[in-house]
């Protein structure tokens, strides 16, 4: 199975906070779970202590196959994906770089703020600054990535559904860019598809339509 992608944020504009922001794709909307999120010098910055979190709230809960990508500017950084509520906390998994620059997949179950088992890691690879990391949860088969080389993967049916985000796991400020998120395409598409496929037919001028010609489910 292939993702697609859903939403995406550059962070290439003026310095505000990501509050109910809309990222640069005009789709995307950021809503701040803890801590303090800010747009700074064309990239996402993060303050005001350890246990920082901000989701994708205009990604569908119910989604399940999905991933999710940053490129951070420092370790104690991640992404995660199939983020839910649970009681007072978030669940989800995530892809996180410590503090020897090796990318680790944990799973928070969300009975506290702290619930994080590790589930595989660390790699070997050295995460460079500026190098995207992603997590990609489709079924049971949860896999990390460095600059879109898959690094780790393992097997997991504790979290089913939820959104994507960013997270910052150090007290200290940090910085990052370019996230994306992705979803199954058969489970419907984001008014960014639409816009970018609009108008081209049934099968259409559009990337997706373009690169599924002839394939019948388009």
């Amino acid at each position: 199975m292939s993702l697609s992608l859903l939403h995406e944020d550059t962070f290439n504009r003026a310095d505000a906070s990501l509050s109910g922001a809309t990222m640069s794709d005009g789709v995307g909307v950021w809503t701040v779970i803890t801590r303090t999120w800010d747009v700074v010098s064309n990239k996402a910055s993060k303050s005001g202590g350890d246990g920082a979190l901000i989701r994708d709230s205009a990604m569908s809960g119910s989604s399940t196959d999905q991933a999710a990508e940053i490129a951070c500017d420092n370790d104690a950084n991640g992404v995660f994906c199939r983020r839910t509520t649970v009681g007072s906390f978030n669940s989800f998994y995530l892809a996180y770089i410590d503090g020897s620059a090796k990318l680790n997949l944990y799973r928070n179950g969300g009975a506290s703020a702290g619930d994080y088992t590790q589930i595989a890691g660390p790699g070997s690879t050295t995460v460079g600054a500026g190098v995207a990391i992603k997590v990609e949860a489709i079924g049971t088969t949860i896999k990390g990535y460095v600059g879109g080389v898959e690094e780790l993967s393992v097997t997991d049916s504790n979290l089913a559904s939820g959104d994507c985000g960013i997270s910052g796991n150090t007290a200290a400020d940090r910085t990052y860019d370019s996230f994306r998120d992705y979803v199954d395409a058969g489970g419907g598409f984001s008014s960014a598809f639409f816009r970018e496929n609009a108008g081209a037919g049934a099968v259409g001028g559009g990337p997706f339509a373009r690169a599924n010609a002839g394939a019948g489910a388009v």
